[in-house]
């Protein structure tokens, strides 16, 4: 079984400001199989999710992987994005009028509006292609 070490980051709030910081390697994922999802192997990361706008499709803590090399928003498709301080995934949907719309899959998170000028404070920081999912009893 061919497996890789890919990076792996964790988000950490110091001072009310939030930031990505890489947190060591794992050998969890099979390139191949990233690489049968479309994922190009050299740019991928692994994510531990602190979102809980997923849930319950994506839990707390949840290992994402995620494609930096594909940062364009294809309808529909789930990212993770930065927007100003706050780090989340979603999925995301380009508006006719050059605004986004990002949507939760949890209900009780609504969606976010981002208007195309606001934009600007909005990164993309890749496409996740994969994530663990864990059940609960």
């Amino acid at each position: 079984n061919d497996t890789s070490d890919y990076p792996v980051f964790a988000q950490e709030s110091v001072n009310g400001s939030t930031h990505i910081i890489k947190a060591g390697q794992t050998p969890l994922f099979d390139p191949q199989a990233a690489s049968d999802a479309g994922a190009d192997t050299s740019h991928c990361f692994c994510y531990h999710n602190t979102d809980k706008g997923m849930a319950p499709t994506i839990s707390h803590n949840a290992a994402c992987w995620i494609d930096s090399s594909k940062k364009e928003i294809r309808d529909g498709n789930l990212y993770l994005i930065s927007y100003g301080e706050i780090l989340l995934m979603r999925y995301a949907f380009k508006k006719h009028d050059g605004s986004i719309l990002l949507r939760a899959a949890n209900d009780s998170h609504d969606d976010i509006l981002i208007e195309r000028l606001d934009t600007v404070i909005l990164e993309v920081l890749g496409w996740v292609y994969s994530y663990t999912h864990t059940s609960k009893w």
